[in-house]
């Protein structure tokens, strides 16, 4: 039995779903499958069922899973434990980043860990909140700032900043020098976007009684904001991605009409794992980092 299997275990029984399991786990549904036989064949006992409402755990396969949790939590927890024997931050936490932040708050987050903390050394992964909250279930990851967060079982999150969403696009593109864009504008714009930031304005264009005209989905921050130089499109995003090229002027924010348009951000963390020294370190370099995003220009006083 590998520590992976557990992993791969838990997600499947939280999932209820081998293809599921498999997406979340990057690995391929045939690989996994034949971990969860090797599990069964090792202990002697079936596991899993497949039922019509998906992937079921027999009595025993609960209490493995149970077990599994706790050994994973253990095991994540020794080599904390171990390396703060002397109360000061050590050893490796892996912190876990969403695409849109990743490149402001990697960066400064390492440089900061190696000067105050140089016995402590951090491991950065990016992915969607979605994906990050399975991560930090799974124990792949120690800490992780998510957005627009819901409830989430088993993870215990801390609310970090509620941030207005821009209106952007090559100056071109705009023909007046108002600083707010106002619902009939928008329909002018063709927009590219992310899933993310379209259900997060959805919202707001339902409530202006308006629908834009979304030319495309991508899930790529890099090549949304090459194609806003382009100056052929429009998109919605946080200030703090386009803030550089907003001061060089080859692009512009402008502020939704009232109400703005909300990011939440939280810090996250499994709920029932020790609060390592370490931990609290990194999730207070996290605020500090988060308090420093660009804000982006002040409205215009009416």
């Amino acid at each position: 039995m590998e520590l992976r299997q557990l992993r791969y275990f838990i997600s499947v029984a939280t999932h209820r779903s081998f293809t599921k399991a498999s997406e979340k786990l990057y690995i391929a549904q045939p690989a996994l499958s034949r971990h969860m036989l090797q599990l069964e064949e090792e202990f002697g006992v079936k596991l899993l069922v497949r039922t019509p409402r998906g992937v079921e755990t027999t009595e025993a396969g609960r209490i493995f899973k149970e077990k599994a949790e706790f050994v994973l939590t253990c095991v994540a927890e020794i080599k904390t434990t171990l390396s703060e024997s002397g109360l000061e931050p050590a050893g490796q936490l892996v912190v876990g980043l969403p695409p849109s932040l990743a490149g402001l708050l990697a960066p400064q987050l390492i440089e900061e860990s190696a000067r105050r903390y140089p016995r402590l050394k951090l491991r950065i992964m990016e992915g969607l909140s979605v994906f990050m909250a399975d991560w930090l279930d799974q124990l792949r990851i120690d800490i992780a700032v998510l957005t627009d967060y819901g409830n989430v079982p088993g993870l215990e999150m801390h609310p970090l900043l509620e941030e207005e969403l821009f209106f952007v696009g090559a100056p071109s593109c705009f023909d007046h020098s108002e600083d707010t864009i106002t619902p009939e504008e928008i329909l002018h714009h063709p927009l590219i976007i992310t899933h993310g930031f379209k259900m997060l304005a959805e919202s707001w264009f339902a409530s202006k009684e308006i629908e834009p005209n979304f030319v495309m989905e991508l899930d790529s921050i890099s090549i949304v904001r090459a194609m806003l130089l382009k100056g052929d499109y429009c998109s919605v995003m946080p200030f703090g991605m386009v803030h550089e090229d907003v001061a060089q002027g080859r692009l512009r924010a402008l502020h939704f009409a009232e109400p703005y348009v909300p990011r939440r951000l939280a810090v996250a963390m499994k709920s029932n794992r020790t609060k390592s020294v370490s931990l609290l370190a990194v999730e207070s370099m996290i605020r500090e980092e988060i308090a420093k995003l660009p804000e982006g220009p002040q409205r215009a006083p009416r």
